[in-house]
């Protein structure tokens, strides 16, 4: 099996003192591994723990545990521990649930989307109570919301969001580092032919019967302009074959673009939308920032580009949204990535056009950018996600610029290139690309 099992090893009929034990693997045909974890020795208790644990039945909010009596010992009953934290309880931990009289329990009044661990032990009556089972996992399943946004921020990558699935094994699909439209994460997908697709599943929606709200998100091409995306929902979000399409999206540059796709009425409960790649070309995308919402009535602008920069201007540049009014445009800079919010008062306001010009940046910095709409009586948009760019490098003058320690994970740091050629006297650097 690839996950782990429990043995137990009588030593009842063996004799001696002081002996050694001793494990061996022993395999035939081929070289494989094996892992060993939990190792008791320990007097045969006169209670045994239950055995061949199962869970099924998990829905948003409860879970069903079957287990199998052990063959040992006289069990009168069985506890039931359970907990989103994964600390195994003792011999004097209450129990979650206590004098279970069949091997079945039903668990309910849980989080969804929320990962449980949980433990069993037998209790025999006067010979007291086993030790608990060894740990064990199930994670509810998500219950359908109104609206979502994600940015892919608060994972680790390459680790996707809670409620959010690759779905079947075709392509790729995970978070990454590089190349976010909103620091530090962004979703990388890729299919290398059109018969092995990557798919990823999103949260369910109550939602999508209604026509009320829309998908929106920001996308860009990997390595290469061209990578198809299409956006569609599943029947069955386990089955990539269930997928229908709603409409297909290009990712024709390599910065971010928005895109909007309004699904219309679709029929059903809790809809699974998805993302899948198609493969032809084949050629990665990236996708950040995605909303599931009710279209405001004053939309952000997208698409922001830095230009012109030095080492204390930088020109920023954007385009006006496809729907709603604006009459001007809000900017809020900082060397900080700390979005701003509806109440945070802009760097510049009242932009009449779709440029601004900065002034006294710093030299060398890493800046944030971003953009909000003003449609008057209509009120503000949203925040955009961060726009980043460096101003250029000033002159370092020793000895008193500090030292580089490269702590951080962007390789080469501000300020440093990457280059090739001949080192002689003098270099000449032939290329900056690799």
């Amino acid at each position: 099996s690839g996950t782990f099992q429990k043995y137990t090893v009588d030593f009842s009929s063996y004799s001696g003192a002081d002996q050694y034990i001793g494990i061996r693997a022993v395999n035939a045909t081929t070289f494989s591994y094996v892992y060993l974890d939990n190792i008791v020795w320990e007097l045969i208790p006169n209670c045994s723990e239950p055995t061949a644990k199962i869970v099924s039945n998990i829905s948003a909010s409860g879970a069903d545990i079957n287990w199998t009596a052990p063959t040992s010992g006289s069990p009168t009953g069985y506890d039931l521990y359970y907990s989103i934290v994964r600390t195994a309880p003792i011999a004097t931990t209450t129990p979650i649930v206590a004098g279970i009289a069949s091997t079945s329990a039903s668990v309910t009044s849980l989080t969804s989307a929320t990962k449980y661990y949980y433990f069993l032990r037998t209790v025999c009556g006067t010979s007291g109570k086993s030790n608990w089972t060894s740990i064990d996992s199930f994670t509810t399943i998500c219950s359908a919301v109104s609206t979502f946004s994600e940015n892919f921020d608060g994972v680790t990558a390459t680790a996707l969001p809670i409620c959010w699935s690759k779905v079947g094994a075709g392509g790729l699909a995970n978070t990454q580092i590089a190349n976010p439209n909103s620091a530090p994460n962004t979703l990388y997908i890729y299919s290398s032919t059109a018969t092995s697709q990557a798919m990823v599943s999103l949260p369910p929606v109550t939602s999508a019967s209604t026509s009320t709200n829309w998908l929106k998100f920001n996308a860009r091409g990997n390595f290469t302009a061209g990578g198809i995306i299409e956006v569609g929902y599943l029947t069955d979000p386990t089955d990539p074959a269930t997928f229908t399409l709603i409409s297909p999206i290009t990712a024709s540059t390599l910065t971010y673009q928005s895109f909007t796709v309004t699904p219309g009425a679709i029929a059903g409960t809790d809809i699974v939308l998805a993302f899948r790649h198609t493969g032809t070309p084949a050629y990665s995308v990236l996708i950040d920032d995605v909303k599931w919402e009710i279209p405001p009535t004053c939309v952000e602008p997208n698409t922001i580009i830095a230009s012109n920069i030095t080492g204390t201007d930088a020109q920023i540049d954007w385009t006006a949204p496809t729907s709603g009014s604006p009459s001007s445009y809000d900017v809020y800079y900082s060397t900080t990535n700390t979005a701003p919010t509806a109440t945070t008062t802009p760097s510049t306001s009242g932009i009449s056009s779709t440029t601004a010009n900065l002034t006294s940046l710093s030299a060398s910095s890493t800046y944030y950018v971003w953009v909000r709409s003003n449609c008057g009586t209509g009120g503000f948009s949203s925040w955009t996600p961060a726009y980043t760019f460096n101003t250029a490098c000033g002159v370092i003058t020793a000895p008193t610029s500090a030292p580089e320690t490269f702590v951080t994970a962007v390789i080469p740091p501000n300020c440093w290139s990457r280059a090739k050629g001949t080192l002689a006297s003098p270099t000449t650097f032939t290329s900056t690309t690799t």
